[in-house]
């Protein structure tokens, strides 16, 4: 859907981005991929591909929406001043409950648990899959620019000391717990982004980041030609329309405020530097 309205509005609006433009959509199920491949009235502009690697061209623009929250994180809680991790084990009765245990020394993950005097049964996650992750992402384009939209927070917010019990919620039929051992194979469990740690990696790899803003902002300044260009008209049905989905979008007490937009880039060329 979202590749559909992208450029039936990109054509819709004559724009010079059509120009030998592709949206290549990075899909590793085929069974999706195919789905995808029956779409119509898209001009043979969408390309559905299994990879990084398929995906990559000299120039271009990386789009991710709501895809982080969705990776697998690790969970951690502080026990006498020290981190130890939260696994997974079985509980007598045959469910599953946390079972907790030292961090190898040698891991990783150590670099990137925080530091700072947290309380006895602090608990918070992490998401040490990003790093390989944006630094397949990285190498998508020898000049472009990288979208990532979703919700989360800054280190400073995402370990607060009154967010104690960390991030991760699970959702079933429309309601919240933080149980991710209740309907297991049935719940869709969560956790926020952490904004500075991605950028790190961003950083790492390559790229050049923007300051972190919110969806809000980042539409709103996006929408700036097209908002100015209907001051004093009144506005026809279909306006009337896109004006509601854009307060939507961008209202601070909706979407506005609880997204987040991370932006960053390499070398940018002239086309797609105003965007």
């Amino acid at each position: 859907r979202l590749a559909r309205d992208i450029l039936n509005s990109l054509e819709k609006r004559d724009s010079p981005l059509l120009s030998g433009l592709e949206y290549r959509i990075v899909e590793p199920r085929e069974s999706v991929r195919n789905s995808l491949s029956d779409l119509t009235g898209l001009n043979g502009r969408l390309h559905p591909v299994a990879s990084f690697a398929e995906a990559s061209s000299e120039c271009g623009i990386f789009l991710c929406n709501e895809l982080l929250d969705a990776f697998p994180v690790r969970r951690f809680v502080v026990r006498d001043r020290q981190w130890r991790e939260l696994n997974v084990g079985k509980e007598d009765e045959g469910g599953l409950r946390y079972v907790e245990s030292d961090i190898d020394p040698e891991d990783p993950v150590i670099s990137i648990l925080p530091d700072g005097d947290f309380s006895e049964g602090y608990e918070t996650e992490l998401c040490p899959a990003v790093k390989d992750w944006v630094r397949e992402a990285s190498r998508l384009f020898q000049r472009g620019k990288w979208w990532i939209i979703d919700y989360g927070h800054e280190s400073d917010d995402y370990f607060a000391a009154s967010r104690n019990d960390g991030t991760l919620r699970c959702y079933q039929n429309h309601r919240a717990t933080d149980n991710p051992f209740e309907a297991v194979g049935q719940t869709d469990i969560t956790a926020h982004v952490n904004f500075t740690l991605l950028q790190k990696c961003a950083e790492e790899a390559g790229l050049r980041a923007k300051p972190l803003t919110d969806q809000h902002h980042f539409l709103t300044h996006a929408a700036r030609p097209w908002l100015l260009g209907m001051e004093g008209q009144p506005p026809n049905a279909e306006t009337a329309k896109q004006i509601r989905q854009f307060q939507t979008l961008t209202h601070p007490s909706l979407m506005g405020q609880q997204f987040k937009v991370a932006e960053f880039s390499n070398s940018i060329p002239n086309s797609i530097e105003g965007i």
